[in-house]
């Protein structure tokens, strides 16, 4: 173990109670770190809920250090509270695709169960963003813990709970956003 990569934020920062979940890309000759984060008051009952952000660490080793990119959060929840994710934002899958960042996650819509969380995807063009939520979102509606990965010309998502027909699959998509079950 080489000791804390990324440090929670000051206090009144966006990252101050806890920074968690991170995913490294490797792109441009730098290591990007992934994560996400909460503020304080940390609060996950009833109906009141501290919402989540996503930001970004960049090394020039995977051993650090790290630097916090000034433009965190580069991902936040959505002010609408009708929206998949308008609660959470978390657990980032970074893949490079056709020359753009594609950067997959899973949100919870507000006053929603973790049972219902779905997976959505922003696009930047650098992987330091902007990061661009794709209009199409949620792009499958299902899948807890986020993981994707290229495959042929296309992209392998799996996903582990969801509605009945697609929990505990495989979702293939030649373009990247529309999925389809691959597998059981």
């Amino acid at each position: 173990e080489k000791g804390e990569s990324v440090a929670r934020g000051p206090t009144g920062n966006w990252d101050e109670q806890s920074v968690f979940t991170p995913s490294i890309l490797v792109a441009e000759g730098k290591y990007w770190l992934f994560y996400t984060a909460v503020p304080k008051p940390f609060i996950n009952g009833s109906n009141k809920v501290t919402k989540s952000a996503m930001g970004i660490a960049v090394a020039d080793s995977p051993d650090g250090p790290w630097k916090k990119l000034g433009t965190n959060p580069v991902l936040k929840t959505s002010d609408d509270p009708a929206d998949f994710d308008s609660m959470r934002v978390d657990d980032a899958c970074l893949i490079v695709r056709d020359g753009k960042y594609w950067f997959y996650y899973k949100g919870r819509q507000w006053n929603n169960t973790p049972r219902n969380t779905k997976l959505g995807v922003a696009i930047a063009d650098k992987p330091e963003g902007p990061y661009i939520k794709h209009p199409t979102n949620p792009i499958i509606d299902g899948g807890h813990e986020v993981l994707v990965w290229p495959y042929n010309t296309g992209v392998v998502a799996m996903l582990n709970i969801g509605p009945e027909e697609i929990a505990k699959t495989l979702q293939y998509s030649k373009d990247g956003i529309t999925f389809s079950k691959l597998t059981d």
